[in-house]
């Protein structure tokens, strides 16, 4: 086993409860407004469901400056229900919450540990259960939910990381960034001994990480129908694009580790759904199109050099092209959007830059194909976005031969036209 996450506080409150056969793991940092009403929404749902089971909830706190730690330990716990809060060492961010959880729950020999995420409010107790009777039973080993959110947030998921993944390796999950999850103990014994929590997935990179590996190790995999996801919003801020890049910095590194896989364009199975919930419209996100219009905009000039290099000739005039609309009536094809994700991939794997400014500099673009989604969708039922979001994951498919074709052929950037003052840019 690989250097451990866990505190001392924490070993010791492990040593006085002895074994647990569920537990729920909220990672949590700056917290303190939503967190207390959240330990009582999950403990009831522990408390309700599971009476004869041994329970452990568990916050790990990623060194919260405000009142989170405070927050998570006044509301009183059940008797079945026991609690244990605390830090934990290495990098700071989700993948190493999520990770001393991990460890928390093998030290405890759980039968099965879920998720949830220390932004939600409002969570309904009955979550609890469905997200742990699957894993329980035996059934499956890794859920990721199946629920809606807000359509200005949803971007990054929408058009990269769900036709993405699913272009890649085969399989129709429909949220593979897994912020609220379950998965069996001997699953979480497994992610939390891998080699890779000085990488972004100790960061906002671990749940792609996570549905990537499932996937590709070929484990029992099913999405949970939890229905609509309300968590406490927050101004777009330089965390949010740190966020950005480690999902997506994770999710092209994937390419390059599982690149015997899509490179044999595996048929795409679907994932089964545990359960029924409707997916009710989403709640009003925080990012407009105008917010979003002029990132785009501002951004194109500090970027343009990057992007001349990362884009084929073609697919760079077509980008300029798409930026010079007016945002009303702004479109963005999901074919050109598709192509432009793959020479991102190409080139953050094998050209001689920094990758991490090679995926920043994919942000604009995103915002501006985010903008587009927007503008189509806007009025939209739920079931009309997502053939919008269906429709753009096809374009993924379809493009899988461009895509190998990018990558067998690159030329790297020490040899490409520009590639000095790209590198300098």
């Amino acid at each position: 086993m690989f250097e451990t996450a866990l505190r001392a506080d924490a070993k010791r409150r492990i040593r006085q409860i002895g074994r647990a056969d569920l537990v729920a793991g909220i990672p949590a940092y700056r917290n303190a407004k939503t967190i207390a009403a959240l330990v009582q929404q999950v403990a009831m749902g522990l408390a309700a469901h599971y009476p004869d089971l041994r329970t452990v909830l568990v916050v790990a706190d990623g060194g919260s400056t405000d009142d989170t730690v405070a927050a998570a330990s006044a509301p009183p716990m059940p008797d079945t229900v026991k609690r244990i809060v605390t830090g934990y060492h290495g990098v700071t961010g989700r993948g190493s919450a999520v990770r001393a959880i991990f460890q928390i729950a093998t030290a405890l020999e759980a039968d099965a540990c879920i998720i949830l995420d220390g932004d939600l409010k409002g969570m309904p107790p009955r979550w609890v259960r469905a997200l742990a009777d699957p894993v329980l039973s035996g059934d499956y080993e890794y859920l990721t939910p199946y629920y809606t959110y807000p359509r200005t947030e949803s971007g990054p998921t929408d058009l990269i990381a769900y036709p993405l993944l699913r272009a890649l390796l085969g399989r129709d999950v429909r949220q593979p960034t897994a912020d609220v999850f379950g998965v069996s103990g001997e699953l979480a014994g497994h992610f939390a001994d891998k080699d890779v929590w000085e990488t972004e997935v100790a960061r906002a990179g671990v749940g792609v990480w996570m549905t990537a590996v499932a996937i590709q190790e070929g484990r029992r995999i099913g999405q949970v129908a939890l229905g609509t996801r309300k968590h406490e919003s927050r101004e777009p801020s330089t965390t949010t694009d740190q966020a950005f890049s480690q999902m997506v910095g994770t999710l092209f590194r994937m390419a390059y580790i599982f690149r015997k896989t899509w490179l044999a364009f595996p048929e795409v199975q679907p994932v089964p759904v545990v359960g029924e919930a409707p997916l009710e419209p989403p709640m009003q996100g925080i990012l407009t199109h105008e917010y979003l219009g002029e990132r785009f905009r501002q951004a194109s000039k500090r970027h343009r050099r990057l992007w001349q290099v990362a884009l084929t000739a073609e697919h760079a005039d077509e980008i300029r092209d798409v930026l010079n609309q007016p945002v009303e009536g702004f479109r963005f094809p999901d074919d050109l959007w598709a192509r432009c994700v793959y020479d991102f991939i190409v080139v953050y794997n094998k050209g001689e830059a920094d990758p991490d400014r090679v995926v920043e500099s994919l942000i604009p673009l995103c915002c501006a194909r985010q903008l587009a989604f927007l503008q189509e969708t806007q009025g939209m039922s739920v079931e009309d976005t997502e053939r919008v979001v269906a429709r753009q994951a096809e374009a993924f498919i379809r493009q899988r031969p461009y895509f190998r074709e990018r990558w067998e052929i690159y030329v790297p950037w020490a040899a490409s036209p520009g590639a000095a003052s790209a590198r300098g840019s």
